[in-house]
Parts: C-alpha cells; sequence; structure tokens
C-alpha cells in the first residue's frame, strides 16, 4: 500500500518539477534533485510513513539513504513551508498532498 503511495508522490513531483525518475533517484547532489528528495521524504512523512519505510523504498529505486539525510530533509522542508517566503514552493507541497489525498 505504502508503495503505491510513494510512487504516486514520485510522479507528482517527478512531473511538477519536470524531472525524470532517473534524475531524481541518481546520486546527483545538484541542489533542484536534493530539493525534490526532500520534498519526497517530505510528503511521505506526512502521509505518515515512517523514517525507515521511505528509506526501505528508495532503496528499492536505486537509491541508498540514511536515516540522518531523510530525518534533515523532512525538517528542512517543513521549516521552507513554515517560515520560507516562497509561495510558489508552499503551493506546490500543498497540491501534493491534496492530488494525494483525492487518489488515496
Amino acid at each position: 500500500m505504502k508503495k503505491g503511495i510513494f510512487n504516486m508522490y514520485v510522479n507528482l513531483i517527478c512531473n511538477g518539477l519536470d524531472l525524470t525518475e532517473e534524475e531524481l533517484f541518481s546520486s546527483s547532489r545538484k541542489r533542484e534533485l536534493a530539493k525534490a528528495r526532500q520534498i519526497l521524504y517530505n510528503l511521505c512523512y506526512q502521509r505518515p510513513m515512517t523514517i525507515n519505510q521511505i528509506i526501505s523504498l528508495m532503496d528499492n529505486k536505486g537509491y541508498s539513504t540514511t536515516y540522518e539525510t531523510v530525518r534533515n530533509g523532512i525538517n528542512k522542508v517543513k521549516n521552507d513551508i513554515t517560515y520560507g517566503k516562497d509561495k510558489d514552493f508552499q503551493a506546490f507541497v500543498s497540491e501534493c498532498l491534496e492530488k494525494a489525498e483525492e487518489c488515496c
């Protein structure tokens, strides 16, 4: 069940940010790819999924990450939503959450 939700978030992020799955799950540390992964962590955590479930699902897609990396990504996005001034970023995350609620 969580795998389907995870894949839906992957599709929403890739489509919304004009990325491919290969880019999202690559080992690249480019800012836009790291931010996309952080958004994915945050969305999954809000669903709610545990950090260990997120790590496992990322690993299934070929991307190895750590507990600390996922936790820090979740907190970074949470802070960006709460204290950030980028309304487009906040709207994008909210839109992804709404679409997920409609679907599942």
